[in-house]
């Protein structure tokens, strides 16, 4: 080994010998909103001011302390520039807070946790070592797209109206959040190739769901989602949404046998029946294989277009120390893992392995765990493909029943195992998400031991 390597490892060595320790010291969401319900006419920006200030308030850090917010948002379009930056100073945060907006799709809002605990770990946190970490979006304000009108002039030129002819209108969901930038095909439809390819029935996709919801109204009903919600209000302090919407819209699970497949032909990228190439016909083997994965995705046993927005507060063990703080868990590890992107629903399947690894923990030694529910047929492939029993899996319900706000789903699913863990005084837990999108899955999952007996356990979280 030359000098430099020695060196270089050497230094590599000291460097990962002091990494902080870090911690989370509080958390809150705002309720999940239902497509174009009552939190339509909110902007993602405002709802994770929203969840910033409620989690910064139960934290008892002063705010001049955040050094950095990190913040998930995918449906960007519209929203204006740096949406991180916006929703940071709407919560009244430190002008010099140093401010980054991710777009890793639906592990966006917990890919936003695990780049601030590594900045603050390695010790970017500067004196203070508190930063603000989670994800917002409203899909209710997505817009459409028209393609076509610049440079569409007489004669070329660079300005210009169409002469003749209509443009259609893109819808930003379906563009940019629903549908694979690589094979063209809405998520959907992809995910019913996949329950095909793993065997995955109607009847247990249907099944999955219905625990789903009532385990998401039971955890209602008992009032065990107000540790977690900070409610949405208007300017004259009224309540916008205090509780989330879609659970409460949940009428009975008997509907569900009932429903209509949702992806029954092939999309094009822009989400239209009928179109070709490569990432059609990907679509169309979910419903040309006859007999199982035929059509079984339904609007009943996947999630449903959502607003919202969830944030956590991270700090160092020394930040933790010189305010007086009482952390929720510590960061222990994290990972994540790619493969094809027609096999996006079970990239948690890797990615939870190579976390556990690292944290030196077993399946078995998991206590709760949160599985983004972008469909039940992904959460099942993931609970099968790591022989998760159900009962310790989305406790309290998931994304089937309380819909999926995709830039902000990973950090939510992070606030609602952080209360799980809470109620049950403690264990170790941990949250995936699955995500497409730039023709490959991305991953998160992080876990958590709560104290007890005023020691430390470990976390284990993957992105």
């Amino acid at each position: 080994m030359t000098r430099g390597a020695s060196n270089a490892a050497a230094a590599a060595t000291t460097a990962a010998a002091n990494l902080h320790d870090v911690y989370i010291v509080s958390a809150a969401r705002t309720p999940i909103g239902s497509f174009l319900g009552s939190l339509r006419g909110v902007p993602a920006v405002e709802l994770a001011a929203v969840a910033i200030r409620g989690a910064l308030d139960r934290s008892r850090l002063p705010t001049s302390a955040v050094s950095e917010c990190v913040l998930g948002n995918v449906l960007g379009a519209n929203t204006g520039q740096a949406p991180a930056r916006q929703a940071a100073l709407r919560a009244s945060l430190p002008v010099a807070t140093v401010c980054t907006t991710v777009n890793k799709v639906c592990a966006s809002g917990l890919k936003a946790v695990n780049l601030a605990a590594d900045s603050l770990a390695l010790g970017r946190g500067g004196a203070a070592g508190a930063a603000i970490a989670g994800g917002a979006e409203s899909m209710s304000l997505a817009p459409h797209y028209l393609e076509g009108l610049r440079g569409s002039g007489r004669g070329g030129g660079r300005f210009g109206w169409p002469t003749v002819g209509d443009r259609p209108a893109i819808d930003a969901i379906t563009r940019d959040g629903l549908s694979d930038g690589t094979l063209g095909a809405l998520m959907g439809s992809l995910a019913d190739t996949l329950a095909a390819a793993e065997g995955i029935s109607r009847e247990e996709q249907d099944h999955h769901a219905t625990h789903s919801y009532l385990r998401a109204a039971k955890a209602a009903h008992a009032g065990l989602f107000a540790d977690e919600i900070v409610a949405v209000k208007a300017a004259d302090g009224s309540v916008v949404l205090g509780e989330d919407e879609e659970v409460h819209r949940f009428a009975s699970v008997d509907v569900l046998t009932t429903l209509k497949p949702a992806f029954p032909a092939s999309a094009d990228r822009s989400g239209r029946g009928g179109g070709s190439g490569k990432g059609d016909k990907a679509a169309t083997a979910a419903v040309s294989n006859g007999g199982v994965g035929r059509g079984t995705i339904t609007a009943g046993n996947a999630s449903s277009l959502s607003d919202g927005a969830a944030a956590v507060v991270l700090a160092t063990g020394d930040a933790v120390a010189k305010y007086g703080l009482s952390p929720l868990a510590r960061i222990l590890a994290y990972a994540d893992a790619e493969g094809p992107p027609e096999a996006f629903p079970t990239a948690p399947i890797p990615a939870v392995q190579a976390a556990l690894g690292r944290a030196g923990l077993a399946i078995d030694d998991v206590d709760v765990w949160e599985v983004n529910e972008a469909f039940s047929a992904a959460a099942v492939a993931v609970n099968r493909g790591l022989g998760l029993e159900a009962a310790r899996v989305n406790v309290r319900g998931g994304a089937v029943a309380m819909g999926h706000p995709i830039g902000a789903s990973g950090a939510r699913i992070l606030v609602t195992l952080l209360s799980v863990l809470k109620e049950r005084g403690g264990g170790y837990g941990v949250a995936a998400v699955c995500n497409g999108g730039e023709g490959r899955p991305h991953l998160s999952s992080s876990g958590f031991r709560e104290r007890e007996g005023g020691g430390w356990g470990g976390c284990a979280a993957a992105v």
